[in-house]
């Protein structure tokens, strides 16, 4: 910008042209116009005070060009132009001159003066500052009523200008009630008005941008999973993650959703179909494989306890409180339930009361009961109760206090009990069924030591879509085949129940009232059965025989009748054989431990003769008799050591005439004759 004091100067000046004035006088009009520029871009968040200030100062600069525009006279009107006068006549051409000397150098002019500020002071006068330090004070420029304005602008009173704009670019002036600090932009709210797009990312594109009013982001490509993308961070987070997993235009989707602490991963289907299946298919042969450290495969037909079954009782005096585990689903509700009590045999006598017969039945009273507790007397001590059996163990949800009274079928009175209680295994209350189990959850108690277990959903269905459902073993050999032979949709099937220390296997289905179950080996193997989980501890067998059509049948026996070992089949007569090894011998015993035997079979070896018993109809007498090769057989009795044989019953009477003999042979060998009357 031009210095504004030479300009003044110039204007003022009595040896400056007109044209220098006015020129001048333009550049100082410049001048003004730049340094209100200046301010302008200065003290831009105050532009009210900024543009009221330049409206005085424009007047008052408006003002003084009309007084210097005063000072300067104008210009007269062009004279007229004179007559010609007469040609003169030519001149002789002169000699050439001399070359003249070199010119000496001129002297540097002095610098220039420039404006290198220009401020209105906090008195409202527009102050210059030169180049050369000098500062030029033009005079009042803003009105009184704002001068104050400008001075709360200047942060205090006089002398304090606004703080430095250099280096601040993009931060906002702020005050804390003293002074003035710039201060950067963070956070807060805005509006944005421009969106860029760009990249791709596992195949993934987004296309759109930059949007700088309304538009449209664009997803594109296909997912690329060879180099499997960070799904969240690295590091996973505590808490519940869900995420959608779903073709284009599906209508149903797998919901994966993560587990917070002790919660459980959970995949399921969900959609707008009623039902949703769940497929998991491997390519080609591969298999699909449960992840090393699993527990099992917990499948249920639910996801609420549907049964508490007790395994132990235990020994109490008040009731316990169960407690069943929650599920480990999120959202899932933890499942509550309550035992009932039954008296035990730990029930002592208090009193044992008077009056009693043995076979009187005691009554236990008070306490909350859907079956009350019933004793039968068992032994007196006097007239009172010595001991006593359980006959009803009752069903309590509150117990009765001890010592606790009692009432009788008879006539006695006084007994009293202290009730000792057990949980009874079949009589648990569910208060609440709960809902997300895919696991079976623990059942505990508060105290003692009874146990049970629970049970989730109803009956689990496996389905083979196919007419053969194949189990293998490590070795890549079947282990079990479920084969469907029936054309009928409700089969026979064999049910295998675990209970306590057996298991029971029996058939069960089919459109028939009675259902048999066949084991069947392949080819000429037999049926072995071990125990101790062994093979080496076998204890029965069956071999084949090739055409068998006769058979060994087991049939056991209601009470006070005998089992039956039958040997039947399709002939119509069937004998049977018992074969002892070697030079065994067949025992009969009448305990457990074969110890007490009552009729023994001893071996002879390459023995063609043997001994026939013989039954008899109604009338005749059944027959001992000797069998075999041999024609003439004698029948043997041999008492052991000087033991005789004993048979039939002796009668005295006096001699009777000899009617004949009897032929036996003693112990020697020697031919006897008996003499029979």
């Amino acid at each position: 910008m031009a210095n504004i004091k030479e300009l003044i100067q110039s204007i003022e000046s009595l040896d400056s042209s007109f044209d220098e004035k006015l020129e001048a006088l333009n550049q100082m009009e410049e001048t003004l116009v730049a340094m209100r520029q200046q301010e302008q871009e200065a003290i831009d968040d105050n532009v009210d005070l900024i543009v009221e200030a330049i409206n005085v100062m424009q007047k008052k600069v408006d003002a003084q060009l009309v007084e210097i525009q005063g000072m300067i006279p104008e210009k007269g009107d062009k004279g007229d132009k004179g007559e010609r006068g007469l040609d003169g006549k030519n001149g002789r051409d002169g000699k050439d001159g001399r070359d003249g000397k070199d010119g000496k150098d001129g002297k540097d002019g002095e610098d220039g003066v420039s404006v290198t500020d220009a401020k209105i002071d906090f008195d409202g006068s527009l102050v210059i500052t030169l180049s050369t330090g000098q500062e030029i004070n033009v005079g009042e420029v803003v009105a009184p009523e704002l001068q104050e304005k400008i001075k709360l602008v200047t942060s205090g009173g006089a002398g304090t200008v606004l703080p430095a704009q250099t280096g601040n670019a993009n931060k906002y002036l702020k005050t804390d009630g003293t002074a003035l600090s710039w201060a950067t932009v963070s956070g807060g709210s805005g509006t944005v008005t421009s969106v860029g797009t760009s990249g791709t990312v596992n195949g993934i594109t987004l296309t759109g941008g930059p949007i700088t009013s309304s538009g449209t982001v664009t997803l594109g490509g296909t997912l690329d999973l060879s180099s499997p993308p960070t799904i969240g961070n690295t590091t996973p987070n505590t808490g519940t993650f869900t995420t959608l997993i779903g073709g284009g235009a599906s209508a149903n989707y797998g919901q994966l959703t993560g587990g917070a602490t002790t919660k459980a991963v959970e995949f399921k289907t969900i959609g707008s179909d009623t039902n949703v299946g769940f497929a998991i298919r491997s390519q080609g042969t591969g298999a699909i494989d449960l992840a090393a450290g699993s527990s099992g495969v917990n499948i249920s037909n639910g996801g609420t306890v549907t049964a508490i079954t007790g395994t132990a009782g235990g020994v109490y005096t008040v009731i316990p409180t169960l407690t069943i585990s929650p599920p480990t689903t999120a959202g899932g509700t933890q499942a509550t339930a309550t035992a009932a009590m039954q008296v035990t045999s730990n029930s002592t006598i208090a009193t044992a009361g008077s009056g009693y017969a043995i076979g009187d039945t005691i009554t236990l009273t008070g306490g909350t009961s859907s079956q009350t507790a019933v004793l039968t007397v068992a032994t007196l001590s006097g007239s009172g109760v010595a001991t006593f059996t359980i006959t009803t163990a009752g069903i309590y949800t509150v117990l009765p206090s001890n010592p606790i009274s009692t009432t009788t079928s008879g006539a006695g009175t006084g007994f009293t009990l202290n009730g000792s209680w057990a949980v009874r295994t079949t009589n648990f209350t569910i208060t609440n069924a709960g809902s997300g189990y895919v696991e079976q959850p623990t059942v505990t108690f508060s105290s003692g030591s009874a146990t049970a277990y629970a049970t989730v959903g109803s009956a689990t269905t496996v389905k083979s879509i196919g007419q053969t459902i194949n189990f293998y073993t490590a070795n890549a050999g079947i282990g079990l085949a479920i084969v469907d032979l029936q054309a009928s949709n409700t089969p026979a099937y064999l049910q295998l129940q675990g209970n306590g220390l057996t298991s029971i296997n029996y058939a069960q289905g089919g459109s028939g009232a009675n259902s048999n179950i066949a084991w069947v080996t392949k080819g000429t193997g037999t049926h072995q059965f071990y125990t101790n989980t062994s093979t080496s501890t076998q204890q029965f067998n069956i071999a084949h025989t090739a055409s068998a059509v006769n058979y060994v049948q087991v049939t056991g026996n209601a009470t006070t009748a005998r089992p039956r070992i039958d040997f039947t089949g399709s002939d119509t007569n069937v004998g049977g054989a018992f074969v002892a090894k070697g030079s065994g011998a067949f025992v009969f015993a009448s305990d457990a431990n074969a110890s007490t035997i009552q009729f023994s079979i001893s071996r002879t070896g390459s023995a063609v003769n043997y001994l026939q018993v013989t039954g008899a109809a109604s009338g005749s007498s059944p027959t001992i008799s000797s069998q075999g090769s041999g024609t003439d057989l004698d029948i043997n009795l041999t008492p052991k050591g000087t033991g005789v044989l004993s048979f039939g019953t002796y009668t005295a009477s006096a001699l009777l005439p000899v009617a004949g003999y009897i032929t036996i042979k003693d112990s020697g060998g020697t031919t006897r004759r008996l003499l029979v009357g």
